[in-house]
């Protein structure tokens, strides 16, 4: 019955959300231009988001979703939160279940606790929805490894926890200094304890595959993108073997060995590492090739790095 419910609410959906293929696409002369326009709105999506201007970030977002090009499964869910904090219900659980439709094999543990979505909890489709992520986690998560997934998940959690502590402590109140010091030492505390469990996990299992823990596995990039520059490089072939299997973007590499670079003082290959110049703006640290870092950033699934850029600097 359940499932029942869920196809006679799913159907049309995508249409509504405007993510289907449609001739959008032509109006920006190609795909590869329609999905260039699609990153600049989901970058301005994210900026009016940052900025708590929730109305303005699911316009942008819903302008993104009407171009034709599928959806990144993330923008659907930030999509969807943008909607229910501005207070449109039906647009936020359009763009949720738009996500199931396109994606099979999302599903979410922590739905439940995210306080961006609460406006939506008392509403009927709300049960319909956790119930069809907790049918298909049932179903994923058959096989898998338990006891490996936990700890991975207690590694992210230790992890993501305190680094948003720390900063919400340095945007709500820098002159507490004290506040702001516990926060990173709670940081750094935990990043020492994390990194031991994952030495071990890499030595012990190598990449754990996400037929056996999921998504989990990115505690690990996590983990070692903030740790030695030693512990990078000893560790980021198994980061380009994971990424060549699909278990990783590829662009978390590219930040890898980018970071390794800066580091051992070489220019860096895709740009990924920023530093202020004189006015305080963003700009790449030394470039290997700058005629060439676009092109290079493309094969390792990074945006123009114009575009990234100008991301960063609206932050």
């Amino acid at each position: 019955m359940m499932i029942k419910k869920l196809m006679v609410w799913v159907a049309g959906i995508l249409v509504t959300c405007g993510v289907s293929a449609n001739n959008k696409t032509a109006e920006y002369g190609n795909q590869q231009d329609s999905i260039a326009v699609y990153n600049t709105l989901i970058n301005k999506a994210d900026s009016c988001y940052m900025k708590q201007n929730f109305e303005l970030a699911s316009m942008f977002f819903d302008k993104a979703f009407s171009l034709g090009v599928k959806p990144v499964d993330k923008h659907l869910y930030n999509g969807a939160c943008a909607a229910a904090l501005s207070g449109d219900e039906s647009t936020a659980f359009n763009r949720l279940f738009a996500r199931v439709q396109l994606y099979p094999q999302w599903y979410s543990d922590q739905i439940n606790q995210d306080r961006d979505l609460l406006s939506l909890h008392t509403s009927p489709k709300w049960e319909i929805l956790c119930d069809t992520l907790q049918a298909r986690k049932t179903l994923i998560e058959r096989n898998y490894d338990h006891a490996l997934k936990d700890r991975l998940d207690s590694i992210h959690y230790r992890d993501q926890t305190p680094r948003y502590a720390y900063l919400a402590a340095l945007r709500a109140v820098p002159q507490d200094t004290l506040l702001v010091k516990t926060r990173l030492v709670e940081m750094q505390r935990n990043d020492s304890i994390n990194q031991i469990e994952v030495f071990d996990i890499l030595d012990s299992y190598g990449w754990p595959s996400s037929e056996i823990v999921g998504g989990s596995n990115f505690a690990i990039w996590e983990v070692i993108q903030h740790t030695s520059l030693e512990a990078i490089e000893k560790y980021l072939p198994l980061f380009h073997n994971a990424a060549a299997n699909n278990e990783l973007n590829k662009s978390f590499v590219a930040m890898m060995e980018d970071r390794c670079d800066m580091w051992r003082n070489r220019p860096q290959k895709y740009g990924t590492q920023l530093i202020r110049n004189d006015n305080g703006e963003s700009v790449p640290y030394t470039l290997l090739d700058p005629e060439k870092v676009d092109e290079w950033r493309k094969e390792m699934e990074l945006p123009p790095l114009q575009e990234y850029l100008e991301q960063m600097n609206r932050r």
